[in-house]
């Protein structure tokens, strides 16, 4: 059990590490948040489950995830939209996407399960 936990850190570090990296080297300076640490966590938490549980399990984890993201590209576009728009408060607008990014990823985490 412990063993397992070992390996998951020192796995998931280095890829962390590895994706960084990556987006540091990665010019024009704008393009290396697609090797945030994301895709790294992402690729160790699958990795990892899949010796071990049911592939089902896995296949509810990739759409939990496709539908996070979803939600942040659309809570992202949603919050420089009201920002930029400056009628409202600064610190109302991102309280308002996050509630449209909870209430995306809820619609799409349900569409995935059923």
């Amino acid at each position: 059990m412990h063993s397992a936990l070992v390996i998951r850190f020192f796995l998931g570090g280095a890829l962390v590490s590895l994706f960084s990296l990556c987006g540091d080297l990665l010019k024009p300076k704008s393009l290396s948040g697609i090797f945030s640490a994301t895709p790294a966590v992402a690729l160790v938490i699958v990795g990892l489950t899949l010796p071990d549980q049911d592939p089902w399990r896995i296949v509810l984890q990739g759409e939990a995830m496709i539908a996070g993201g979803l939600s942040l590209a659309v809570c992202c576009l949603l919050t420089a939209y009201l920002v930029g728009k400056g009628g409202l408060l600064r610190w109302l607008s991102p309280l308002l996407a996050w509630a449209q990014w909870l209430a995306v990823w809820l619609v799409l985490w349900l569409y995935f399960l059923w």
